[in-house]
């Protein structure tokens, strides 16, 4: 399992940094039900209510872990910063980087820190002495694993294993807010999945973000796996389905999360067309029957796979 720098990919290359991926080992076991004649394959999946996500009142324990953990890490250094103050820069630094999303571009998790220390007090993050930075970052990302998300499907190691038998190769592709991907890898590993996964690309990583193309071609390189044969599984149409379809791949839609939170959904206007998915479901049980029937329809056969960029 590696991570991949989606960044490399010709497209969107501007925002890239320098470093190069390989193909991935090929995953998984060819077990009886494997195919044999068909063409590459690849399941990529969105973490955040696709594979993981919270129950009711996570999310708030989480941030008040992490204001906590920042007023004790300030109290020496900044004592007169009080309760709203912190909850307003938290909120003013979410809502930015939310921003950064939406135009397809993230920041390492060290940027985002100090932007909100300059949401807070401008200049401050250049004061700070290591020690000091660095109880601020744990007090800033160790609520992901105090306060983490759980696995949406009943069994999900079965539900992974089950795709990699059937000979899929398997990668994650997912923005992340204030809990960087290395506290989500650490999530993955509790719940034994990690080892399910050939590549990783989280956002603040790649410093790209979906609906960015670019992090899914540059996943697929990692994979070693053309976007054709390719189907990217998520819950957001605007950041999963039109960015995979973008990429030249199928999407798969989980869930009715748009409905639920409508700020989500995108701007107002026509709706897009490449926000249609090929297929939604409810939960992750229902993928590989979806992926079976969606297999037939693609005809994922060696030299007859066309799918091509969404128009």
């Amino acid at each position: 399992m590696r991570s991949a720098n989606a960044s490399d990919s010709s497209e969107d290359s501007s925002d890239s940094s320098d470093s190069t991926t390989g193909s991935a080992s090929p995953a998984g076991p060819d077990g009886p039900d494997a195919p044999t004649d068909a063409a590459p394959r690849a399941v990529t999946l969105d973490f955040w209510s696709t594979l993981f996500g919270d129950e009711p009142g996570t999310e708030t324990g989480r941030t008040r872990l992490r204001l906590e953990g920042l007023a004790a890490a300030l109290a020496a250094v900044e004592p007169a910063i009080g309760d709203e103050e912190l909850a307003a820069a938290h909120a003013t630094a979410g809502s930015r980087h939310m921003r950064l999303h939406a135009e397809g571009r993230d920041v390492p998790f060290e940027a985002q820190l100090t932007a909100f220390l300059e949401h807070l007090r401008p200049g401050l993050a250049a004061t700070l002495d290591a020690r000091t930075r660095a109880a601020l970052e744990h007090a800033y990302a160790h609520p992901g694993l105090a306060a983490p998300p759980v696995p949406l499907a009943p069994d999900l190691p079965g539900v992974l294993g089950a795709l990699r038998a059937r000979g899929y190769r398997l990668a994650v592709i997912s923005n992340t807010g204030r809990t960087p991907g290395r506290v989500l890898r650490q999530v993955m590993e509790r719940a034994g999945v990690l080892d399910h996964f050939d590549v990783l690309t989280f956002s603040d990583e790649a410093e790209l973000a979906k609906p960015a193309t670019a992090i899914f071609t540059g996943t697929l390189a990692a994979l070693g796996v053309a976007p054709a044969a390719a189907v990217h599984v998520g819950d957001l149409p605007r950041y999963d389905i039109a960015g995979a379809h973008r990429a030249g791949m199928a999407a798969i839609l989980v869930g009715d999360r748009p409905r639920i939170h409508p700020e989500l959904a995108g701007p107002p206007g026509p709706p897009d067309p490449a926000e249609t998915p090929d297929a939604q479901i409810a939960t992750l049980a229902d993928l590989l029957a979806a992926l079976d029937a969606l297999a037939e329809r693609l005809n994922w056969r060696v030299g007859t796979t066309s799918r091509g960029h969404a128009d």
